[in-house]
């Protein structure tokens, strides 16, 4: 290829080539020829250089290519020839110009044509064939040869080729990304790439039509071809007219308007002017939109922009500079261009055309494109106003400086002038939303206040709309293929925006301050005239083509939605202040609701549509989360608009489709009743998915009132029984729905305050509910009626007002009847004065324009016939049922025929009749069956849609045992009414649950308050059939809400609810029933709390205040779960009582009776109460043993032996003996509690031998039952050895009977209870090997036996269930005496299984064990046995051990004090508070086990001693406690020498499987004596004492010694306490005040501190002596309660008192009674305290 340079001749050839190609580039349609086309721009671009290259053969060569971008390299930078030319420098003419630039032009066509065409291949263009790497570097190099010498056009044409190219590897790069995500990218750059080719086509063209050939219309015709390219739709058929939208159309046609106007072609001016028009509009709306994102930024664009080089522009900054920005007309129209300027060349473009007189076939389009221009202009004026203003205030926000700038010294002028400032400055908005809002409420302000008569249509042109409403006459357009025009989808734009703008008009109005009803209802009435025609000669036809073709069309959809939310919302806020309004647009309403119908399919058919189309590009996006916040903003609004506008919808159809049938009104009525209830449900739902930040349910509800109009639906009070198919819970959130409705719409929508009628009708609703609903507030209904009472009498309006206080009247006469007890007589003179009032008030004196609501029931006369008649049959019912009440039947039965009489065709009259006549003949107060048949089938022919008829007639055949009929006529009442209560109660009387069940789930399915029944049959089938408890109690719990269920006294049909054979025998107890059902499900799902109350409430539900055996049954049980065992026993005691209840139920009660005396047998032992404990085993044996005529059950014969072996755990003393002991035997009590624990074992035989006949042995169950009876047998047996062995002093300490293998060894007594004890367990293994209790038992029965067998059987346990606490501590106890440190790691384990007190036991044994190692170190040992004492405390934390108590008793007194040390008083306190704990322990250990240890009794004796000692000398208390002790010590020595000389009890022994004789290792070869002597020389030494000289002894210290103790101990109240005595003592016969003040203050003083220390205990840590040179492992901290002895404060408090009473002040007498009587209480043998109440000093 070679360069040359081009002059004028070779320039015309160059042109002519290029000409050439690009015509074959367009015939040629090939994917190629974009490469091809992009060369040859290059080539015109280096033709507009000078400089000419061939044209090659083959476009990819690539040595061509390198050598074509060498060139553009070589010329980059040069001036152009066109430039030259433009400025008159050039040799070149100027057509020639005009050629070089229409020859760029046209190639940049190509290209983009080209792009187009390949764009259905989805692959990325290829500009320039770069493929070759020499290629690309010469690429590379030119494009930074054209940065250096800043070349823009060469360098963008460069830069789009190297873009193409990187787009293509960047899209192949992701390979995550799926092939139709690619796709989609891939099409998306094409079609951009495309439309900047057709830009910089425009660039050519029009600079070469300004600057050279500007008379030449063909070049303005391709610029103007490029510039609608840049905006054609693909697959736009004709002209497109929204393509002239684009601005740059606007020079373009100018120019060729004007050379038309030169040629004098004024039919073309017209045309282009029109388009013209449309181009300047399109300018407008650039702007506004750029007005929009400039505002959308929350920092101000910088004014002074930094210039930027060619490698930092992007694509659009490149072609705007360097390519539009050429032509000096494009930039003036661009920058110099205002609102106000565009509008003006608008408004004079338009002007140019003719106004269309007509709209058809052929010119419909120009003539909406007219039209639409004339609107939009105005809209277009609007905007800009609205939108300049906004970017004002935007920037001076953004510009405003913040207080906190003020430098330092000005601060205090900064503040005075903000707050100068602030007082005077409105608030300004801080959104863009909030600016917009402002503006447009001015603008719009602005607007109305220039609305007159004369000029209505300033608030919105009808020219387009009535031009479209006219398009639907035209014949020649069919299929409504114009409404796919994209001009008629910017009309329906435009339209929606005029109908918006209507609409916040009506708002701002609203909203307005000192807003008159009659501007308000002027603007709504002027939004409604300006929809109607739309609604109803456009929408109307359109939207009939269906569901589909609407889906497909969105701006029609979004048109028509907004058009019925205009209707709908300008209804709702006009209903309080315009009467007429509403009868105006009544017409509508039905059209409106179908409308909205078919947009609610449409809506549904789109989001189908784009839900395929998400899954079919693999989006993992949810359809919830796809949706934007205007998207739910708009869907929440239609949403509200269609529930508002099916509740006016059903009003309006029953009005005009039934006004001369009142049973169908009635019929419809009830229809939208039911309907409103199940819609606010679904609002609530809907409302809940849609809500957002920018509009919420209650607030989109309150612009259309839907809540309200549901309300009324569903209340129907007026007219219908109130609140029909509504609970207390429905309908108190439809309540306060509506309430909400009212408040929110004057708060947010500007409505106006609600009408007196329609806070009458929310409060008469709320007094419905409260009063007729179950579970309503009855007071509350009560102060509503009597409220609205009042307030009717400011309603003007007699029939309103009238109608209003009857309505008032009847509710309060139904409170009256159904109050406890029934007032019949108030309810009966309320009624008659309500009918008194209706005589006087007829649906004739209804005014039609009397009432403020469409809905309201006297709008229409047949509506007031109605509710007059609804009124009278409530009257006369509630006159008759007072009757009934009262027992006249007679005068009840004459008004409900007079009531008939006076309105023969009123169903309801009729029914009540007819309900009454059978009702008498159900009770036998009446026997006239043939009048009660025909009066129901009379009723029934008036009603065919009613099913109260039915279902009467269904009880009447019932009673008459035609079940057939019955049934038949159950049946027809359920499919007219699928719930209600008498029909489907019974027919499950006549049929089988699981037939009906079907009819059940129908009845459930319905929004009703009475289908209790049907849920609580599904409840009884879950049960019985499924056995669901889950399900069942949720069917039950639905059956409970319902007032079939909870108050079928509220029903008039109530008194059917029962078997009408039954009738006399009560009220109806099905709500008992169901709290029984469901209390049952509860307690077989372990719910035992929820059972607990599901009784309790069946009981309270109860009218005869009882319930059925089994329910008490059940109920015991579950209090028996709950540790209720007192609640349980008396439960079944009432069974047990009752003369109904079953054999079967009586033996169940007797059986958990039992269960439960067991256990509080437990828990009086527990408590300490032996003695009621032994009553509860007593009265248990006795309940179970009067089973036994009728032959034991497993389960009874086991709980008689547990009843029996419980006796163990009760102590000897509570069997009384009944013979004298003989000597050498064991006392008569031992023998009886060892008699009635054997009791338990024939029970426990009895219960081994049901389990082994009654079932297969090697069923699983059997081997379980079989084996439980065994191991309990076996405890039985071995708790007998216990009790013997325990009296026969086993555990006593000492002795040669101290163990239980000592004392088996010498009593075959014992070794045959350990033998039929090993046989029992051995049993229980053989029948089950896997029952772990039954090992743990043989482990204990083998210890006094074979301890390495009693091993294996405690292991054997422990491996079958881990988590048994009784096997590891066994083990422990058997490691104890073997090894310590086994023992140590099995009470670990037993830690982490159980929270057991034996855990702490063996922790306590082992650290006694360890003190016995330290018999050289007192200290260690000491600290050894004050842990075991913490051990042992911690075990009694868990629970009162006995073994814990003896062992606290033993360990806590181990520490013993030094009293000539410097802590002498320290360690006393703490070795007192120690002999008290040791004392209180040993004490409770005695009550517990009743004294039954040897050793533990001899410890009792000489504490029991000590305390005597303790006491002051000469009480009597000590007295006695010296005898008690003497005399336990001798008790217990007696005991010791009866068992050491006794003759040990023996018996034949029973063979055993394993050898039962004990271990030699077991039994001791020397036995550690008695310590007889020791314990003979304590008794002596107590008999020869004298109390007062040891008493003595303790107070011989001198006063000096007494007062340097207390300097030495200035705490010590003992210390103070010994010092006020010797004050005391030293006192004279005739002492001074000092003295006796100085013996007052110490006695204070020693009050104090013991006082103190008895109110603020504190821990004691006796202080120890280090010990040094050797390592002691255990710690010296023992902690101890340091609470002073009582007697020691009473004889401080003595001490005050007597130097009181020897003072000469009388007025110290007082103070000293006051002190003698604290010290007597807290020490009631103070002997000093006693002599001075006595007056002896």
């Amino acid at each position: 290829m070679s360069t040359s340079s081009l002059n004028p001749k070779l320039l015309k050839g160059a042109l002519t080539s290029i000409r050439a190609a690009v015509g074959e580039v367009n015939e040629d349609p090939s994917h190629g020829n974009i490469s091809k086309s992009f060369v040859l721009l290059l080539v015109s671009e280096l033709a507009s250089r000078g400089a000419g290259v061939d044209l090659p053969s083959s476009y990819d060569d690539n040595d061509w290519i390198r050598t074509l971008l060498e060139s553009i390299s070589t010329v980059a930078g040069k001036v152009a020839i066109d430039d030259a030319g433009k400025k008159g420098e050039g040799n070149y003419p100027l057509p020639m110009m005009g050629a070089l630039s229409a020859a760029s032009g046209m190639a940049a066509s190509a290209v983009a044509a080209s792009i187009q065409r390949s764009s259905s291949d989805a692959d990325v263009v290829t500009l320039l064939p770069l493929r070759d790497k020499a290629v690309k570097e010469a690429c590379q190099s030119t494009i930074k040869r054209c940065i250096d010498v800043n070349e823009g056009r060469l360098y963008t044409l460069l830069k789009l080729a190297s873009g193409c190219l990187r787009e293509a590897l960047d899209v192949d790069s992701q390979e995550s990304t799926s092939d139709s995500k690619k796709r989609q990218r891939r099409g998306l750059f094409n079609q951009n790439l495309a439309m900047t080719f057709h830009t910089l086509a425009y660039s050519n063209f029009l600079y070469g039509a300004s600057n050279f050939v500007m008379d030449q219309p063909p070049m303005w015709k391709r610029c103007l071809d490029s510039a609608l390219e840049q905006s054609s739709s693909a697959g736009a058929q004709g002209t497109n007219y929204r393509a002239y939208q684009n601005p740059q159309c606007t020079l373009p046609l100018q120019n060729l308007i004007r050379i038309a106007k030169g040629k004098g072609n004024a039919k073309r001016v017209k045309e282009l002017s029109l388009y013209l028009c449309t181009g300047y509009l399109g300018a407008v709306q650039e702007r506004l939109e750029r007005i929009k994102s400039s505002t959308s930024s929350s920092t101000a664009e910088s004014e002074d922009k930094k210039s930027k080089t060619l490698d930092q522009q992007t694509s659009e900054e490149l072609m705007r500079a360097h390519f539009l920005h050429r032509t000096n007309a494009y930039v003036d129209f661009e920058e110099l261009s205002t609102f106000d300027s565009l509008l003006e060349s608008a408004t004079t473009a338009l002007s140019e055309c003719d106004v269309p007189d007509s709209i058809n076939g052929g010119n419909y389009e120009a003539a909406l494109l007219y039209y639409y221009a004339q609107v939009q202009l105005g809209c277009m004026a609007e905007e800009s106003d609205v939108w300049i203003e906004v970017l004002q205030m935007h920037r001076a926000m953004i510009n405003r400086k913040p207080e906190s700038t003020s430098g330092i010294g000005t601060k205090s002028i900064s503040s005075k002038k903000a707050s100068t400032k602030k007082a005077v400055v409105a608030p300004v908005a801080s959104t863009k939303e909030e600016m917009e809002r402002l503006t447009r409420t001015k603008v719009y302000l602005g607007v109305y206040s220039k609305l007159d008569e004369s000029n209505d249509a300033l608030l919105s042109p009808v020219s387009l709309r009535d031009a479209v409403c006219r398009l639907m006459a035209v014949e020649e357009l069919e299929s409504f293929s114009c409404v796919s025009t994209d001009i008629l989808r910017d009309c329906h734009a435009l339209l929606l925006h005029q109908v918006k703008r209507l609409g916040e008009i009506g708002i701002v109005v609203q909203k307005k301050k000192g807003a008159k009803a009659n501007d308000i209802g002027r603007v709504w009435r002027r939004a409604l005239s300006f929809v109607s025609p739309l609604v109803e000669n456009y929408l109307k036809v359109v939207l009939s083509e269906g569901a589909d073709f609407v889906s497909l069309h969105k701006s029609l959809r979004s048109l028509a939605e907004e058009c019925c939310e205009l209707v709908v919302a300008s209804c709702w806020m006009c209903e309080s202040i315009d009467v007429d309004f509403n009868n105006e647009v009544s017409s509508l309403l039905h059209l409106v609701n179908s409308c909205l119908s078919t947009c609610k399919q449409a809506r549904a058919i789109d989001g189908k549509r784009r839900l395929e189309e998400m899954k079919r590009d693999e989006s993992v996006v949810s359809s919830k989360d796809s949706v934007s916040s205007a998207d739910r903003k708009d869907s929440l609004l239609f949403q509200c608009t269609l529930a508002a506008s099916k509740c006016r919808a059903d009003i309006e159809c029953a009005l005009s489709e039934h006004a001369t049938d009142q049973e169908k009104l009635i019929d419809a009525l009830t229809a939208s009743a039911r309907r409103a209830t199940a819609a606010t449900s679904t609002l609530m739902k809907v409302g809940s998915e849609l809500r957002s930040s920018a509009l919420g349910l209650s607030s989109a509800s309150s612009k259309f009132g839907c809540s309200y109009l549901q309300f009324l639906s569903a209340w129907a009070g007026l007219c219908l029984s109130p609140w029909l198919f509504c609970t207390l819970g429905q309908a108190r959130t439809i309540l306060n729905s509506a309430r909400e409705s009212i408040s929110s719409g004057r708060r947010n929508w500007g409505r106006h305050p609600p009408s007196l009628v329609e806070s009458i009708l929310l409060d008469l609703g709320e007094a419905d509910l409260e009063g007729g609903l179950l579970g309503g507030f009855r007071s509350a209904s009560e102060k509503l009626y009597r409220k609205v009472l009042i307030a009717v009498e400011e309603i003007t309006n007699e029939y309103i007002g009238g109608m209003l206080r009857v309505h008032c009247l009847l509710g309060l006469a139904r409170l009256a009847i159904a109050s406890e007890p029934s007032d019949g007589s108030s309810a009966e003179e309320l009624a008659r004065d309500a009918l008194e009032s209706l005589e006087s008030l007829g649906p004739s004196c209804a005014d039609e324009r009397s009432a403020s609501l469409c809905v309201y029931p006297w709008r229409s006369q047949v509506l007031n016939g109605l509710v007059h008649s609804y009124h009278v049959c409530a009257s006369r019912q509630l006159v008759a049922e007072a009757c009934v009440r009262s027992s006249r039947p007679d005068d009840a039965l004459e008004f409900l025929t007079e009531a008939v009489k006076d309105f023969p065709g009123n169903f309801e009259a009729a029914l009540a009749l007819a309900s009454f006549n059978l009702r008498t003949v159900l009770d036998g107060t009446s026997e006239n069956d043939n009048s009660t048949r025909t009066l129901l089938l009379k009723s029934a022919k008036m009603g065919k849609t009613k099913a109260d008829p039915f279902a009467l007639l269904g009880i009447w055949y019932e009673r008459k045992g035609d079940s057939a009929r019955a049934r038949g006529c159950y049946q027809k009442a359920l499919i007219l009414n699928p719930s209600h209560p008498v029909a489907g109660r019974g027919l499950s009387r006549l049929m089988k649950i699981s037939e009906i069940q079907h009819i059940c789930e129908v009845a459930a399915d319905r929004s009703s308050a009475v289908n209790g029944w049907a849920w609580r049959i599904l409840g009884e089938y879950k049960i019985s059939g499924d056995g669901d408890d889950t399900a069942a109690i949720v069917c039950f719990q639905q059956a409970l809400r319902c007032k079939d269920i909870q108050a079928p006294q509220s029903d008039s049909l109530g008194v059917f609810y029962s078997d009408p054979k039954d009738m006399l025998e009560g009220e109806s107890e099905e709500a008992s029933r169901t709290w029984s059902a469901l209390a049952m499900s509860y307690r077989r799902l372990g719910k035992y709390s929820a059972a607990l109350r599901g009784y309790e409430a069946a009981l309270a539900s109860s009218s005869s205040g009882e319930l059925s055996p089994d329910v008490f049954c059940g109920w015991a049980q579950v209090e028996l779960d709950l540790g209720m065992y007192d609640e349980a026993a008396q439960k079944c005691s009432r069974v047990l009582m009752s003369l109904d209840a079953p054999r079967k139920i009586k033996r169940l009660a007797a059986y958990i009776q039992g269960e439960s005396l067991l256990c509080l047998a437990r828990v009086n032992i527990q408590q300490g109460k032996f003695g009621a404990c032994f009553e509860h085993l007593n009265a248990g044996i006795t309940m179970i043993a009067a089973q036994e005529k009728e032959g034991f059950r497993y389960c009874e014969a086991k709980l008689l032996g547990d009843l029996y072996s419980f006796a163990e755990s009760i102590p000897c003393y509570v069997f009384d003996s009944s013979s004298e002991e003989k000597e050498g035997q064991l006392s008569s009590q031992i023998l009886r509690k060892v008699d009635f624990i054997a009791k338990g074992e024939s029970a426990y035989t009895t219960a081994m031998r049901l389990s082994q006949d009654q079932n297969d042995p090697e069923d699983e169950d059997a081997a379980y039952l079989v084996s439980a009876a065994a191991t309990d047998l076996g405890t039985n047996l071995l708790a007998q050895a216990r009790v013997i062995c325990a009296a026969l002093g086993e555990g006593s300490g000492g002795g040669p009977k101290a163990s239980l293998a000592e004392i088996s060894a010498e009593s075959s007594l014992i070794k045959d209870l350990l033998a039929r004890s090993i046989n029992a367990y051995m049993a229980a293994v053989s029948a089950r090997p896997e029952e772990a209790p039954a090992w743990c038992g043989l482990g204990c029965a083998l210890l006094a036996v074979d301890p390495m067998l009693s091993q294996h059987s405690f292991c054997r346990a422990i491996e079958i269930d881990p988590s048994l606490a009784d096997s590891w501590s066994n083990v422990s106890l058997l490691y104890a005496n073997v090894n310590s440190e086994y023992c140590s790691e099995t009470l670990d384990r037993l830690t982490s299984i159980e929270d057991t007190p034996l855990m702490w036991i063996g922790r306590g044994f082992l650290l006694e064990k360890t003190s016995r190692a330290w018999k050289e170190e007192g200290l260690a040992k000491e600290s050894c046995l004050a842990k075991a004492a913490d051990a042992y405390r911690a075990a009694l934390q868990i629970g009162q051990d006995p073994a814990a108590l003896l062992g606290l008793s033993l360990t806590c007194r181990r520490s013993g004090y030094d009293a000539s040390g410097a802590d002498a008083a320290y360690s006393a306190m703490a070795f007192e508070t120690s002999k008290t704990e040791s004392k209180t322990s040993i004490s409770v250990h005695q009550h517990l086990t009743g004294g039954g240890n040897i050793g533990a009794c001899l410890v009792h004796g000489l504490l029991q001693v000590e305390d005597g000692l303790s006491r002051p000398a000469g009480s009597e208390v000590a007295a006695s406690m010296l005898a008690d002790g003497s005399r336990t010590l001798a008790e217990a020595k007696e005991r010791q020498s009866a068992l050491m000389s006794e003759l040990l009890p023996q018996k034949s022994v029973t063979e055993s499987e394993i050898d039962i004789e004990a271990k030699a290792t077991l039994i001791r070869s020397e036995s550690e004596a008695f310590p007889s002597n020791s314990i003979a020389r304590v008794a002596e030494k107590i008999a020869t004492v004298d109390i007062s000289a040891e008493r003595e002894a303790g107070h011989t210290m001198s006063l000096r010694d007494a007062r340097n103790a207390v300097c030495l101990n200035p705490d010590s109240g003992e210390v103070w306490l010994a010092f006020a005595h010797k004050l005391c003592a030293e006192l004279a016969d005739d002492p001074s005040p000092t003295d006796r003040e100085c013996a007052l203050v110490a006695s204070l003083k020693a009050r104090d501190l013991l006082y103190d220390r008895v109110v603020n205990a504190t821990l004691v840590t006796p202080r120890r002596k280090a010990t040094q040179g050797k390592s002691i492992e255990y710690s010296e901290k023992s902690v101890v309660s340091s609470l002073p002895h009582a007697s020691l404060l009473s004889e401080s408090l003595a001490l005050i008192a007597w130097l009181d009473r020897t003072s000469e002040e009388k007025a110290r007498e007082s103070s000293a009674l006051v002190s003698l009587q604290e010290s007597l209480m807290i020490d009631p043998v103070n002997a000093l305290a006693l002599t001075t109440l006595s007056g002896n000093e």
